[in-house]
């Protein structure tokens, strides 16, 4: 009887099983990774979109329109420069964060905004997140539920 060098079906099958669970979870931690990187990315660009904002209204004197895209996917920032040409500002809401109430928002020419709550839920951590706008100096926080 010959002795051949190799791999058995079996011990061939058992490997590709291996390789093909451990591709899976690495997909898997891939997509949270991503995720998770996406998030933080749309917190950081409101915050931005925030700040240049309030500075641009009370250097032109000119009001910004915050409001909520149609289809929920965007906070659109509409602007006018001295010129009075649009200066906007768009920011992709990332597809596991989800809106649950926001209602239009108008900084004014000196920085003030109207205090409100807007209601973010993320899929991904099951919180809930409230955009708080206070009263006098315009600004906001972030309250994690």
């Amino acid at each position: 009887m010959n002795k051949q060098n190799g791999f058995t079906l079996i011990e061939t099958l058992i490997v590709l099983a291996l390789v093909a669970l451990m591709f899976t979870f690495g997909t898997m931690k891939l997509n949270s990774f991503r995720e998770a990187s996406d998030e933080k990315h749309f917190w950081t660009q409101l915050e931005r979109a925030w700040q240049q904002s309030q500075a641009r209204a009370q250097n032109t004197g000119k009001p910004t329109a915050i409001k909520l895209s149609a289809n929920k996917e965007q906070l659109l920032f509409h602007a006018r420069d001295r010129n009075g040409n649009d200066d906007d500002n768009d920011i992709q809401i990332p597809k596991t964060i989800e809106v649950r109430a926001f209602k239009s928002i108008t900084m004014h020419q000196n920085g003030y905004v109207k205090p409100q709550t807007a209601k973010f839920y993320s899929r991904r951590t099951n919180k809930i997140y409230l955009m708080k706008i206070q009263l006098a100096y315009g600004g906001y926080y972030i309250e994690k539920k």
